[in-house]
């Protein structure tokens, strides 16, 4: 792809954050949009003919995994607005799809069985500490609650919760009661 493919997702990312600051401002003091940042040049390094050039990003890129706890290889599919929250263990498999503006906390596991990987939607969050496994197809304005387990296709516009994921609101309404 083109760089303008991935400067088109890099400014999707900035307004994402939406904290007013500039890219050099949030790529110097926001750790997510900084690691985001580096992400997409790396995949566009990744995915063009720069041999030596992405030889030595992709060190730079190992020292970035490894200091910020985040294990997103290059090239991963992953769309505009894309949002890391928090330190923490972020591990998403190379072939996982994830759609635009996705919301990830710390401690999530997007990954393969011996079947699949899973394909996520627009405008999903992903609570904290949740495992998101299997060749699933996570819907569109999905909530999934800290702590879930997820090994089912999930429609769009619910909130999943629990270990097995479960849905707990559909469309605004809740599905059971003490939620």
């Amino acid at each position: 792809m083109k760089f303008a493919h991935y400067k088109h997702l890099i400014k999707c990312d900035l307004l994402a954050i939406n904290n007013g600051g500039g890219i050099l401002r949030n790529l110097f003091f926001n750790e997510s949009f900084s690691f985001t940042f580096w992400f997409r040049i790396g995949s566009w390094l990744e995915n063009g003919n720069h041999s030596i050039l992405h030889f030595i990003f992709t060190l730079f890129y190992k020292r970035k995994m490894c200091k910020t706890a985040r294990q997103i290889p290059l090239g991963t599919q992953i769309g505009g607005g894309f949002r890391l929250i928090h330190y923490g263990l972020v591990v998403i498999h190379r072939n996982a799809i994830i759609g635009k503006n996705c919301t990830i906390l710390h401690n999530v596991t997007i990954g393969k069985t011996h079947n699949g990987v899973p394909r996520i939607g627009d405008n999903v969050t992903i609570g904290a500490n949740s495992v998101i496994i299997g060749p699933i197809c996570i819907g569109n304005n999905v909530t999934i609650g800290a702590g879930s387990v997820v090994v089912k296709d999930v429609p769009d516009n619910v909130c999943v919760a629990g270990n097995p994921g479960r849905i707990i609101s559909n469309n605004g309404l809740t599905a059971g009661r003490g939620y």
